[in-house]
Parts: structure tokens; C-alpha cells; sequence
């Protein structure tokens, strides 16, 4: 048996001082207060992390100091009986080196110390943040990740997007051409057997049938581009009573197959406004049939009227079945057929027509509502604004507002010029009568007839344009498909080529570019204009994006359907080759409105002025031409200062009109004279840059005299 004692006595732990092992590998910090201030111990292993004696805590975190040390002191003195730890970083040696501290407090002879252990986990908190990091660089790629993906499904959107617009315009061409052609051909057709009852009739309802059948494409159409915000507003310069005497005659012949009759009542002065008349057009068209369709007896009464300045309230009216109180809320949404008195929902369109009503209408600004009482009938209303054209700012401050001597000449002055304007308009509509005599008497008196090849895959579209061609006596040549046009023109010279867009084998554009390259190389010497001919719509739906139907080779873009008038109009353009724009036109009064302008690439027109500045434009114009005058007088006076000035002044003019082109020459004219060239040349160039100056000058002058007599 062992002795416990003697095993103990003669144990080699006798000889062996654990406390100080301990102690000295201790990594250990004390802190007191008393009145001589703060005291600071710390173990010699702690010390060994830093190469100065550490007097205060600060000296410990060094450039890591923390409030942290202090505020668990605090906490230690008054809460002797928990355990407070913490993690703080020491200013050491290796950098920055994080420990944990666990503090007690020692109470000897009345004072407290603050004794605490610390352990180094600097390895702990480095692979800490090495994981925090991998997180956030996960976190980060994920996100990268989700976001090429969103950029991904984003470009398949757009490139469906345009897939979907490339097909609304080919389903445009294929469904509206046909219907066009017939409308057009039954329409000429009706006013050359006029005279035979039995003809006429079978005649009216083609007609009759075909434009109906328009209205049902065009408001699909038009639905689809409200689907992908395709919708746009294109305001013009139109007759507002004109328009509605059409609107009147477009509808009511579907009215009279029911029997009914479309009324209108507008006896307001106002005449010529500011406005998207198509649009505008399509929201009455589309109320007019929604009241035949529910209308037995009676008619429908379309009623406009003024109801402030530039402001117009319009209402459909009808005296048909009416519809439900609870019905009210749905007309508007799209597809939606209500039924008629038999329970039998109306075979009439597609449910779109009160849909499209209530877009157009927002878009131009305005809000539609509607009013029914059953068995009695339904009126849809809407205000919309409208801008008089050369309507007087004077006219807007009411009759009884006070007018200074001031205003008052300024008032003179304005009637002054609309009595000039209404002059210059009758003399207008003279010369575009005498142009249409001088048109009529130069295609008759050519000595020979002009050789025109007319390519479309549609045959009743060919009779109605051949059929206007050959009325004005030109020798016509059909093909039915673009190769075949391709071939004949190589085979033929031709004075004009009309190329529908979309055909087989070879479109349009395609065969234009193949004529421009044979007019590029020399290898006719006949012709004089290639035009496209499209029920496709615009261009951008059907033309290659960065070019334009000039860039490609044609000389104008027609829409379907196209009228003798604008035919004759064709024919009068300037010079070969030449891109039809309406200040480029030679015939000031043609109005081309289904002719998209497209303006010239070294000059301005009026096109790209804001029309709030329109008001503004003669004494702009007059303004900026005395002012090249006295460039002119400067330049020869070497009067660069007064010179710089100038045209300094004036370019801020044409900066405000975003006239870039005179901008930029107005700009080197302000800088030659501080370039280091002789006299003579700085002159010149100042001449040269005059001189394209006076011909933008020219060239706007025209733009807004077609503009304004358009």
C-alpha cells in the first residue's frame, strides 16, 4: 500500500512554483484609480506584444483606441458580481491584434482594481471577417448573377418587342392593302356608273363593307400599340368643320344600311386648329358606330361646340336602348360586348372600339365620360384642347380686361398681319388652282408620256394606282412582285417607279437600293423619282434601323390610300433624286399629309423649331437676317469685337429656336477672329460661313411658308 504522506513529501511538485509559471505566461492587464490619478499594470507577456512601456489604456489600442475599455471599467466598478467580457483591438507590434478581456474586480486595502485576462483571438477574428467577406462576395456575384439575367430576359422583351412591331406592320399591309384597294376601286367605280341604279347599289354595299372592315383592322392595330406604348401624337395644321363633314360622310353610310341618319351640329366660327386630326377622327368614327350598333330608330347626333378658348367639348349622341347603371363601369374595358335587348351580343367589331376611345382620348389630353338612360338613349362625351391657328393672345384676357395704348398697337399690329395672312391665303387657293390647271396642262402637253412602273403584289391595288396613272395620261407597266419589277426596270428606262413595300421574292426597299446603285453607276439616264406606295404604315416599322427612306434611294413614303392629287404633286418635285420634304416641294400649297417629312441633313426646316415659338417666328426671321446683314458690314470693317458680340447674341437666338445647323456657323464666325490667320482669309471664311447662314435662312423661310399655308 502507498503512503499517501510520504508519496506527497517526496513528490517532485514540491520543488515546483505553479502560480509563477503561470503568472509569468499570463497575458493580463490591471487598472485603479486614486488621487495621484489612473494606474496601469500589465503582464510581462502582454508587454512583450508591444515595444514601449504601456502607461494608460489609450497607449494600449493606440490608433484603435475605443470607448469600449473604459465603458466595461465603468460597468465592472458597480456590477462586481457578473462576468464582463468584451473584445477590443491592441496597437501591438504585428499590427492590429484583437483580444478578449475578462474582467473581476479585487478589492485591497479600501481600493478597487479592475484585473482583467485576455486571450489573443486575432486568428478568430480574421477568419471571422474572411467568412463575413465570402458572404458579401456571394451575396455580391448572386446579385451580378440576377442582374445579367434580368438584362437578358430585358433584351429578349425588346427583341420581342420589335419582332412584334415588324409583324403589326406586315399583318398592317396584308389586311388593310386589299380592303384600301377595294374601298378605292368600288369608290371610282361608283362615280363612273352613278347613272345605273342597278350597278350602284351592289357597288355601295362593297364600298360599305370594305370601310367598315378598315375600321375593325385599324382598331386592332391601334390596340396592339397601346399594348406596348406604341401610340403617338402627330398634331397638324387642319380644318376642323372639314373634318367632321367627313367623319359625317364616313359614317353614315354604314348609318343608312340600318336606316338611321349621323347629324351634326356645329355652328361655331372656328375653323383651323392645332391637333392630331387622324386620332381625333378615330374617337368619333368609333363612338358614331358604337351608337348605330345599338340603335333601332332615330340616329346618331354628333354635337360640337367652343366651350372656352382653345377648347372644344364633343359629345356622340344616340336615341338607343341605353345601357345598365351597372354596365357603365365595363364599356371601356377592352373586348368587352355588351348585349342587346335580345340577350344577343352585338356581331358588330370586337369590343374594342369603347377601349380605344378611352386611350386616344387620354392621350390627347382629355377624359371621356358617358350618360345613358335605358329605352332612351346614350351620349358619350369629352373635352379637348385644340389651339386656334393666328388665334390672338389678346383674345384670351377676355372683353372687359383693360388694354394699355401699348397693347393696344400691339393688337393693331396682329390684326394687321391676320388681314395680310387672309389676303395671302386667297391668293394661295388661287395658285393652287392655277397649279392644278398648269399641272394638268404639262402632262398633257408632253411630247411624250411618262413611262412609269407600277410593282405591287396586290392586282386591285395596281388597277386603282394604274388607273389613276393612266388618267393623266402616263404609260403604265405593272409587276406583280418585287423581282419581277427588278428585272423590268433593268430591261426598261423608266421615268417614275412606284414600289409598294412589302412584296414576294424582293420587298420594296430592296429593290429601291438595287435602283439607287443603278442610278449611282450611271446606268439610266430616265428617271426621275422612286416612291414607296405602303399600307405598312411608317417607315421605322419596315426600314433597317440608322437609315431612312432617303438614305435607301426613294424620293417620297405614301400611305395607302393615295389620291390623284398627291400623284400630280410627285411629279412636280424639283430636280432627280431629290427627297420630298414639304419646303422642298415646289408647289407651296400641296399638302402632302400622307407624305412623312423627313428633314434635310445640311439644312433646318420648320420641323425642328417647338411650336410654342411658332408665334415668335417672322420677327425672329427678320431679326436674324438684319442681324447677318451687319455681320456682314463687320466683317468688312474688321470690327472683330462688335463682330464677336453679334454673333454671339444671335446664336443664343438660335440656340433657344434649336436651330443647330446656323448655331454652328455662328459659332465660327465668333471664334475665326481670335484664330491665327491673315486678314484675308479670316474674311472669307467669315463670308463662307454668311453665305451657308443666308441659305439656312432661305431654306426655314420656305419651310414656314409651306408650314403656314399647308
Amino acid at each position: 500500500m502507498i503512503n499517501c504522506s510520504e508519496t506527497i513529501e517526496n513528490s517532485p511538485f514540491n520543488h515546483v512554483d505553479f502560480a509563477n509559471i503561470l503568472l509569468k505566461d499570463a497575458v493580463w492587464w490591471a487598472y485603479f484609480v486614486n488621487e495621484t490619478g489612473e494606474h496601469l499594470q500589465i503582464s510581462s507577456a502582454l508587454q512583450a506584444y508591444f515595444e514601449k512601456p504601456m502607461v494608460s489604456l489609450e497607449d494600449m489600442t493606440g490608433c484603435y483606441n475605443s470607448p469600449m475599455m473604459r465603458i466595461k471599467i465603468t460597468e465592472a466598478l458597480h456590477q462586481t458580481q457578473e462576468d464582463h467580457r468584451f473584445v477590443v483591438s491592441f496597437c501591438t507590434k504585428k499590427g492590429k491584434t484583437s483580444f478578449q478581456n475578462r474582467l473581476s474586480v479585487i478589492e485591497q486595502n479600501g481600493q478597487k482594481i479592475v484585473w482583467s485576462q485576455c486571450i489573443d483571438i486575432s486568428e478568430m477574428v480574421a477568419l471571422e471577417r474572411e467568412i463575413v467577406d465570402a458572404q458579401g462576395r456571394m451575396s455580391i456575384t448572386q446579385m451580378l448573377e440576377r442582374q445579367a439575367l434580368l438584362e437578358e430576359q430585358n433584351r429578349f422583351i425588346q427583341k420581342s418587342y420589335h419582332t412584334q412591331s415588324r409583324f403589326l406592320a406586315l399583318l398592317s399591309h396584308e389586311l388593310r392593302s386589299p380592303l384600301l384597294g377595294i374601298s378605292s376601286l368600288s369608290e371610282r367605280l361608283l362615280d363612273k356608273y352613278a347613272a345605273y341604279p342597278d350597278i350602284v347599289e351592289p357597288l355601295r354595299v362593297i364600298h360599305m363593307t370594305a370601310e367598315q372592315s378598315t375600321y375593325l383592322v385599324s382598331d386592332i392595330l391601334t390596340y396592339s400599340q397601346t399594348q406596348y406604348d406604341g401610340m403617338k401624337l402627330r398634331p397638324v395644321k387642319f380644318s376642323l368643320k372639314e373634318t367632321l363633314d367627313n367623319i359625317k360622310l364616313l359614317t353614315n353610310s354604314i348609318a343608312h344600311d340600318k336606316g338611321l341618319m349621323v347629324s351634326l351640329i356645329y355652328n361655331d366660327q372656328v375653323d383651323w386648329v392645332v391637333g392630331d386630326s387622324l386620332r381625333l377622327s378615330q374617337v368619333l368614327i368609333n363612338l358614331i358606330i358604337n351608337g348605330i350598333k345599338f340603335t333601332h330608330f332615330g340616329g346618331v347626333t354628333v354635337e360640337v361646340k367652343a366651350v372656352e378658348a382653345d377648347s372644344f367639348l364633343f359629345s356622340v349622341t344616340d336615341s338607343g336602348e341605353g345601357i345598365l347603371a351597372d354596365k357603365l363601369t365595363q364599356i371601356f374595358e377592352p373586348f368587352a360586348q355588351l348585349e342587346n335587348s335580345r340577350g344577343m351580343a352585338q356581331n358588330l367589331g370586337v369590343g374594342l372600339g369603347l377601349f380605344i376611345v378611352k386611350q386616344l382620348v387620354t392621350l390627347m389630353g382629355g377624359e371621356v365620360a358617358v350618360k345613358s338612360v335605358t329605352h332612351v338613349g346614350t351620349t358619350f362625351y369629352f373635352t379637348l384642347r385644340l389651339p386656334q391657328v393666328g388665334s390672338s393672345e389678346m383674345g384670351r384676357l377676355g372683353v372687359n380686361a383693360p388694354i394699355s395704348p401699348l397693347s393696344q398697337r400691339v393688337k393693331q399690329k396682329k390684326e394687321h398681319k391676320k388681314q395680310q395672312q387672309l389676303l395671302q391665303e386667297q391668293q394661295v387657293l388661287e395658285l393652287q388652282k392655277q397649279q392644278e390647271k398648269n399641272n394638268n396642262i404639262a402632262l398633257h402637253a408632253q411630247d411624250k408620256p411618262y413611262k412609269i412602273l407600277v410593282a405591287d403584289d396586290s392586282h386591285i391595288n395596281r388597277m386603282v394606282l394604274s388607273g389613276y396613272l393612266k388618267d393623266l395620261h402616263c404609260q403604265v407597266f405593272e409587276a406583280q412582285d418585287g423581282q419581277q419589277a427588278w428585272s423590268m426596270f433593268q430591261s426598261y428606262d423608266y421615268d417614275y417607279v412606284f414600289l409598294d413595300i412589302q412584296m414576294p421574292y424582293l420587298d420594296g426597299v430592296e429593290v429601291c437600293k438595287r435602283i439607287k446603285s443603278a442610278v449611282d453607276q450611271g446606268l439610266t439616264q430616265t428617271l426621275k423619282g422612286v416612291f414607296a406606295i405602303t399600307a405598312g404604315g411608317e417607315e421605322a416599322h419596315v426600314i433597317p434601323n440608322g437609315e431612312t427612306f432617303c438614305s435607301i434611294g426613294f424620293n417620297a413614303w405614301l400611305i395607302k390610300p393615295v389620291s390623284k392629287k398627291q400623284i400630280m404633286a410627285l411629279f412636280q418635285l424639283p430636280t432627280p433624286q431629290t427627297c420630298l420634304t414639304p419646303s422642298r416641294c415646289q408647289n407651296p400649297v400641296e399638302s402632302l399629309s400622307l407624305i412623312h417629312p423627313l428633314p434635310s441633313s445640311d439644312l433646318e426646316g420648320i420641323e425642328v423649331i417647338p411650336k410654342e415659338f411658332y408665334t415668335l417666328m417672322d420677327e425672329f426671321l427678320s431679326e436674324l437676317k438684319s442681324g447677318v446683314a451687319q455681320l456682314g458690314v463687320l466683317n468688312k470693317m474688321a470690327d472683330w469685337k462688335t463682330l464677336q458680340a453679334k454673333a454671339h447674341y444671335l446664336k443664343g437666338n438660335c440656340m433657344l429656336f434649336q436651330l443647330q445647323k446656323i448655331v454652328q456657323q455662328l459659332r465660327t464666325i465668333e471664334a475665326l477672329p481670335e484664330e491665327r490667320y491673315p486678314l484675308d482669309i479670316i474674311r472669307k471664311k467669315i463670308v463662307e460661313s454668311l453665305e451657308n447662314i443666308e441659305i439656312g435662312i432661305k431654306y426655314l423661310e420656305n419651310s414656314w411658308a409651306i408650314s403656314h399655308n399647308s
